[in-house]
């Protein structure tokens, strides 16, 4: 894959549900390090997420803002919009269903090799997403 067209597909395959695409887009080895600090290493481990982040917020459509890439760097900026009607499995807990919708800007640093994600590094607001669950 072209590293420029990384993000378009991404956003497609996430908003699609399509694990297998988006799993496609990930170097087997890739590495996951969140806003909680813990680096996770693997692409079944970003398939767990993505998946209890789907099951948390069964609606989750993510918008890309921005994105771009410098040979083997790519940074991206965009807005995850959905409604909490199932549990949500974070690094910070688990939150039960609260009905609330959810609004989280982010923005996600990768590297690249051969075409595929080998690393993510992701920034978003844990404060505003707890706020947003009715924890904060």
């Amino acid at each position: 894959m072209d590293v420029k067209n990384y993000a378009k597909a991404a956003q497609t395959a996430f908003n699609a549900r399509d694990l297998d695409a988006l799993a496609a887009l990930w170097a087997e080895d890739m590495t996951y390090l969140g806003p909680d600090g813990e680096m996770v290493t693997g692409k079944d481990h970003s398939v767990e997420r993505e998946k209890a982040l789907w099951a948390g917020v069964p609606d989750i459509q993510v918008e890309l803002t921005c994105f771009a890439a410098d040979g083997e760097n790519g940074v991206l900026q965009g807005r995850m919009t959905g409604t909490h009607t199932g549990t949500l499995s974070t690094a910070d807990g688990t939150f039960p269903p609260s009905g609330r919708p959810l609004s989280i800007e982010f923005v996600a640093l990768f590297t690249f090799k051969d075409g595929l994600a080998a690393s993510e590094r992701v920034y978003y607001d844990r404060v505003q997403l707890a706020a947003q669950l009715g924890a904060a």
